[in-house]
C-alpha cells in the first residue's frame, strides 16, 4: 500500500497529484492507494493561534526567571493560562 499524505498550502497540485497515482496503479506498482487530504475550511487549528500569540508576546519581552515566563503566558491570550511544573530545587 502506497500512503500519500498532501499538505501545500495555496497550490492546488491535486490534478496532478492524482494523475500521477493513477499512473503508478496503471503501470501496475502499487494496487491500493490511500490518499489523504484534509477538509476545506479545517487546516487551522485554535490550539495553534494560541501558541503563536505567545510566541508574538515572547518576542517582544525580556524573560530572565520562570515567573517572568508565567507572566508573557497569561497575558498573550485571554485563553493561555501558565501551568507550572512543581518549582525546581
Amino acid at each position: 500500500m502506497f500512503m500519500l499524505n498532501i499538505n501545500v498550502s495555496g497550490q492546488n497540485k491535486n490534478r496532478y497529484v492524482i494523475g500521477y497515482l493513477l499512473w503508478r496503479v496503471m503501470t501496475g506498482r502499487h494496487d491500493v492507494i490511500e490518499y489523504m487530504m484534509q477538509v476545506p475550511g479545517h487546516a487551522r487549528c485554535l490550539v495553534d493561534s494560541g501558541f503563536a500569540s505567545l510566541k508574538k508576546l515572547f518576542r517582544r519581552s525580556d524573560c530572565d526567571a520562570l515567573d517572568q515566563l508565567e507572566t508573557v503566558v497569561n497575558k498573550s491570550s485571554a485563553t493561555n493560562v501558565a501551568v507550572r511544573y512543581p518549582a525546581w530545587q
